[in-house]
């Protein structure tokens, strides 16, 4: 399979989409053979890697003393192929999540956050975007290379419980906390856990609009999802549930925050049939370390409740595919027979794309 770098084209200038790719590039070729480059492209080689964001928010918030702007963004690792009668369309991707805590001065966060956005794209040497897909690539493309049988992973919906929208509005969080970007952080997880590609997240289906540039000279412009027929694992997404305790320890002389959320799972086949349901609940076990106890402001509930829904998801999918009765105990999913049958289908069904 011959892979050929490209990155989305977005309103961000071109010098910025420049530098985002070069600081891809050099990664990957520090990588080996996980890309073949080159200058010219035969569209019999295959299916082409590239990159894409589809969801950045800023945040600003205060960690003690200080304050901090917090880049939430999720990125896709895109696999696409080029037919000359039915144009480019997206073969799978997947899809991870990068979170960066800048320090603020204190002016506006959106301002302040263009500030930090090419060094949130481009660093080589921490975490950014650039290093986060390079790092999925590495664990996913060798994969691809011996796969190509199309098996898609797509989280078709997310939503909210009425009395987690009611939970939201009494906190000030229903600005950052939404339904699509529940979406994006499940499919982050999926991915991570289960080890394959993951369809984007989206409901409307917009990132198919998106356009790929490979050169100056060839771009691949109104790229094609999957059809709803080629999704073989849809998962659908319930946050049902969040809860916070706020407590002094005298220990260690602090405020915490622990934050527990309460998530249901659903897995259908191809042909919608239900596979898998289950109803987990996990308490972060990263509390949020408080200076004192009026630091809870929105934007920072926000920020750590994002951090625990993602550690939860991720919890509960690893112990799925580890078939993890214990770690799933700890999710508070009484696993009986029935139930551990489900889970090695659900296993089986996805493990084919492996």
């Amino acid at each position: 399979m011959t892979e050929n770098l490209m990155h989305a084209r977005s309103s961000k200038n071109g010098n910025f989409l420049h530098d985002v790719s070069q600081s891809i590039s050099s990664l990957l070729h520090e990588s080996g053979d996980l890309v073949e480059f080159r200058d010219t492209l035969d569209f019999n080689a295959g299916p082409m890697l590239g990159a894409a964001l589809d969801y950045e928010n800023v945040l600003s918030a205060r960690l003690g003393a200080s304050s901090f702007l917090v880049l939430h963004l999720i990125g896709h690792g895109v696999l696409l192929n080029f037919d000359r009668g039915r144009g480019w369309k997206m073969l799978s991707s997947f899809p991870f999540p990068v979170t960066l805590l800048r320090e603020s001065t204190g002016g506006d966060p959106q301002a302040e956050g263009q500030k930090y956005l090419m060094d949130a794209y481009t660093n080589t040497q921490n975490s950014s975007f650039s290093t986060a897909f390079v790092k999925a690539a590495k664990r996913l493309a060798p994969g691809w290379k011996e796969s190509g049988n199309g098996f898609n992973v797509r989280v078709m919906s997310s939503t909210f419980h009425p009395d987690v929208m009611s939970k939201l509005s009494k906190w000030n969080l229903s600005k950052n906390i939404n339904a699509t970007w529940l979406g994006h952080l499940a499919s982050a997880a999926a991915c991570e856990a289960i080890g394959v590609p993951v369809v984007p997240f989206a409901e409307n289906q917009s990132l198919g609009q998106f356009s790929y540039m490979f050169t100056n000279r060839l771009v691949a412009q109104n790229v094609r999802l999957p059809d709803m027929n080629d999704i073989d694992l849809r998962l659908h997404i319930t946050l049902r549930n969040l809860a916070r305790e706020v407590k002094f320890r005298n220990q260690y002389q602090r405020w915490e925050v622990n934050r527990m959320v309460v998530i249901e799972v659903k897995a259908l086949d191809d042909r919608n049939e239900e596979i898998l349901a289950m109803r987990f609940g996990y308490q972060d076990d990263h509390p949020d370390t408080l200076a004192r106890e009026e630091d809870l402001v929105p934007a920072r509930d926000a920020h750590f409740f994002d951090m625990a829904i993602y550690r939860g998801l991720l919890a509960f999918f690893s112990a799925l595919d580890r078939q993890d009765m214990e770690a799933l105990a700890k999710l508070y999913i009484k696993s009986d027979a029935e139930q551990q049958q489900r889970i090695e289908r659900f296993r089986n069904l996805y493990q084919r794309a492996i």
